[in-house]
């Protein structure tokens, strides 16, 4: 199904927690991209209707299905990557740095 696994570990750069900046994980087909946070509602948005993925579908009541199938889909792919999702201060301790 996911022709892509989408991943931001930190927020970093411009992209700061300051400026919005969230940990997420995802995964993107063909025709959609799904992607969650640890603490928000996610976006899901139609690739094909919506290039600029300018509409959050995710929550929408005629999305509930495809938003749970991509959602286990997402976690199926980061069991096996043994991605356990960690806030940025998580991973840390993982790859010999200090927590900060």
């Amino acid at each position: 199904m996911a022709q892509t696994v989408i991943g931001c570990v930190a927020p970093f750069g411009q992209w700061t927690r300051k400026m919005g900046g969230r940990e997420c994980r995802g995964v993107r087909t063909v025709r959609y991209t799904y992607v969650r946070d640890l603490g928000g509602p996610g976006f899901l948005f139609d690739n094909k209707k919506d290039p600029c993925q300018l509409k959050n579908l995710a929550g929408s009541r005629d999305c509930v299905v495809l938003q749970s199938k991509l959602g286990c889909h997402s976690t199926r792919k980061l069991a096996e990557a043994h991605d356990e999702f960690f806030a940025r201060r998580g991973i840390y301790p993982q790859v010999g740095l200090p927590r900060q």
